[in-house]
Formats: C-alpha cells, sequence, structure tokens
C-alpha cells in the first residue's frame, strides 16, 4: 500500500467497476492520474500529489473543479474543498474513510442524483440609478437641489444606498419566489457587492433541470435590461455537503 501523500477531490459510493470514464480519463492536479481508494462501501477520489503542492494557485483550482466535474458526470459525488491532502492511502483509510463512512453515505444517499446550479443577479447601474430617480420622489428632488456641498453629496449617496438595499430584498425574495419551489435545498451567499441582488445555489434534481433551466429563463426575459444573471451547473453540491469530516 502507498504511503506517499495523496491529494482528495472527493467521495463517491464504492462500485466494482472503480471510476466511470470521464473521470478516468480527467488528469488530476500537475497531470497526476486519478483513482480510488476504497474502503468500507465509499470511495475516495484521489490523485498523486505534485512537488510543488504547497504552491497550489489558480491553475490547480482549475484541475480540481475539472475532476470533480468529471466523476459528476457518472455518478454523485461529495466535493471536499479545495487543497485536502492525506498521508497516504492507510492515512486516508484509518483516519477518514473508516470512521465518518456512516456520515459519508448518508451524505451520499441523501444528494443522490442531485446538482447545484448557481445563480448571481447583477444589476445594470445605469439603468439602477434612473429606475430610482423616476420611483423615489425624494431621492430625485434632493438629487436636483442637493448637489451644492459635500455634506449634501455624502446624504445623497446614502439615500440612493438605501433605495438600492430595499429594491435588492425585493428583488431577490421575487427571485427566490419563482425558483425556490423547484429546488430541495437552497443556499444564499453573501453579495460580492451593493449591485449585486442575488446570489444563491440551488440543490436540484437531475430530472428536474429542465424545469429549473425555463424558470431560471423567465426570471431572465422578467428581469431584461435590467439585472445581469450568471447561471452555472450543473455542478458538485459544494453547497450541502454537510460532513463534520470536511
Amino acid at each position: 500500500m502507498s504511503t506517499a501523500p495523496v491529494y482528495v477531490y472527493g467521495v463517491v459510493a464504492a462500485a466494482p467497476r472503480g471510476l466511470g470514464a470521464a473521470a478516468a480519463r480527467q488528469p488530476g492536479i500537475g497531470g497526476r492520474p486519478v483513482r480510488l481508494v476504497v474502503s468500507g462501501g465509499v470511495g475516495a477520489v484521489v490523485s498523486g500529489v505534485p512537488d510543488d503542492a504547497p504552491g497550489f494557485g489558480r491553475e490547480a483550482l482549475t484541475a480540481h473543479s475539472d475532476v470533480l466535474e468529471a466523476v459528476l458526470a457518472d455518478t454523485t459525488v461529495l466535493p471536499m474543498r479545495f487543497g485536502v491532502i492525506m498521508d497516504g492511502e492507510r492515512a486516508l483509510r484509518d483516519e477518514f474513510l473508516a470512521p465518518h463512512r456512516a456520515e459519508l453515505l448518508a451524505q451520499l444517499d441523501r444528494l443522490d442524483g442531485r446538482v447545484e446550479l448557481t445563480l448571481r443577479a447583477t444589476y445594470e447601474e445605469a439603468p439602477l440609478l434612473r429606475e430610482i430617480m423616476a420611483e423615489e420622489a425624494e431621492i430625485a428632488a434632493f438629487h436636483a437641489t442637493g448637489r451644492g456641498t459635500y455634506l449634501k453629496q455624502i446624504r445623497l449617496g446614502e439615500m440612493i444606498a438605501a433605495a438600492i438595499d430595499a429594491r435588492r430584498r425585493r428583488d431577490a425574495e421575487e427571485i427566490l419566489a419563482r425558483l425556490t419551489p423547484l429546488a430541495e435545498d437552497v443556499a444564499l451567499g453573501e453579495p460580492r457587492h451593493e449591485r449585486m441582488a442575488l446570489s444563491a445555489s440551488f440543490l436540484i434534481p437531475r430530472e428536474g433541470m429542465d424545469a429549473f433551466d425555463a424558470a431560471v429563463d423567465d426570471v431572465g426575459r422578467r428581469q431584461q435590461r435590467r439585472m445581469r444573471l450568471r447561471y452555472t451547473g450543473p455542478l458538485p453540491p459544494h453547497s450541502f455537503v454537510r460532513l463534520e469530516a470536511v
């Protein structure tokens, strides 16, 4: 049994055939071949660790994601966070797979046949400001008469920020009301900046993806020229893995 360190991508239900075809063809970090380490009905998707592992960067992160997406093409996977290294296959079995077997199997069962879809909705700046001026009479009046001093400029900025925040809450609720009934679970992220109305991940059964795609298209039509939508997936269910072990 190899005692060399192994890089761990994720966990799958062990199958007699080993890794699926897509994952078996996908090179891991540093071009290392990907393999399966099995213990008690669960398997860890691993590869060797490149010599420059402490310097993991963007290329390694891309390889990590590519391996997980290749595995997802064949089976359900519990993705590990980026950068997990174990001290060889024995340590992987004895310290992770065996002691957490029940938890891993329970999560694999809960997420079986599910994928993660993510949606980020960001306001277009110019239409957003025009909308605020058209709908908020107090802000429009203050803008017209109150631009003369520094303090008034600060106050105007505060009023606009409050109006954007109110729209963000309203619009996020409207989008979630359209999409949440089609999802089994939803994970909300913090907006990265003030013009981001929504950052959310949805847990979707594979057979429900077409309906969810259509609902996102509907949201896009409703928000056309007002928001930009960034819709990605299917992805491994990163946001919905709940394991003490990881």
